[in-house]
């Protein structure tokens, strides 16, 4: 019998090697299961993370329901933050002072509180209760049409992740049944914010901000109802106005949630 050496069997290896060497497609090709079985796995494990944070949070509200950040009385409803008490408490307006506007709110305190915690601290459901008051409290008066909501500039819709003015103009619409548009308008470029600048400057700064897009029928449009959260100036929902009258269109109502008088500023855009 003829010993086999480290040598030979490492030739007879290379040999084979040689023989049948391997493709780049054999080298590359790996299993499926792998990968698919993570990405199974990991959805799962995604899925259930979701429900148990969610399950962990009505817990703990059950047996620690939050305060209300404005008197400190349990808050029936942990994700809208304020108590029932302080949500009746939004003073409903009569008389908005301006033509063909619709406010269901004065703006005071409280309602600043309520929006900026919608709008700037990321309380979604906060911002949603709010619209779904103010459109309930538009009950009447408000003609057929399609709501337009104001547009943000795209910076702006992508740094919050919504417009709070469609979120009331799909409000309004699941109340009054008027279909929402929001191709029609576009807004130009960024700009400063308008929160707390006299007239006048808003007025500049807005001025030309918005444009109609191409698919706007122009004057073949049905009745448009503008859509915005705070009325302050009016320069926002009138440059809005502008460009959709300049292509035809015709604005019969604007609609807000809130509206404010004298110097107060409004948070807006």
């Amino acid at each position: 019998m003829i010993p086999v050496t480290h040598h030979s069997a490492r030739s007879r290896f290379s040999r084979r090697s040689a023989t049948n060497p391997p493709t780049p497609a054999s080298r590359s090709r790996k299993s499926p299961f792998p990968s698919r079985a993570w990405r199974v796995f990991s959805a799962i494990v995604s899925r259930l993370a979701t429900l148990a944070k969610s399950h962990a949070e009505a817990a703990l509200a059950l047996l620690w329901p939050p305060l209300c950040p404005r008197c400190e009385a349990r808050a029936e409803r942990s994700r809208e933050h304020y108590c029932e008490t302080c949500w009746a408490r939004l003073r409903p307006l009569r008389d908005p002072e301006a033509p063909r506007l619709h406010a269901a709110f004065a703006v005071d305190s409280l309602f600043l509180e309520i929006l900026s915690a919608g709008k700037y601290r990321g309380c979604r459901a906060v911002l949603h209760r709010l619209a779904r008051d103010a459109a309930k409290r538009l009950s009447a008066g408000i003609p057929e049409g399609v709501f337009v909501p104001v547009p943000l500039a795209a910076a702006r819709r992508r740094e919050r992740g919504f417009n709070q003015s469609e979120i009331f103009a799909r409000c309004l619409a699941a109340h009054w049944g008027y279909p929402v548009e929001t191709r029609w308008v576009q807004r130009r470029g960024g700009g400063s914010p308008l929160a707390g600048l006299p007239r006048t400057e808003r007025a500049q700064a807005i001025a030309g901000k918005f444009r109609t897009a191409g698919g706007f029928p122009g004057k073949d449009a049905p009745p448009l109802l503008l859509v915005d959260d705070v009325f302050t100036t009016g320069s926002t929902l009138g440059d809005c106005e502008r460009a959709l009258a300049e292509a035809g269109g015709q604005v019969f109502s604007r609609i807000v949630m809130g509206r404010a008088f004298g110097a107060r500023s409004d948070h807006s855009r």
